[in-house]
């Protein structure tokens, strides 16, 4: 992963290039209720 996304449980904007998957606030994991900036979507799995 890239860029940057929300975590789901605290709303904290993540660095990905800097925190990966997981949220430094919180440590919360990456998951699919996270979301992305819509300037950045998700990539597809197709």
């Amino acid at each position: 992963m890239t860029g940057w996304w929300f975590c789901c449980y605290c709303r904290r904007e993540v660095n990905s290039e800097i925190w990966g998957s997981s949220c430094p606030d919180c440590t919360h994991q990456y998951c699919v209720y996270c979301t992305v900036p819509p300037s950045q979507p998700p990539r597809s799995n197709r």
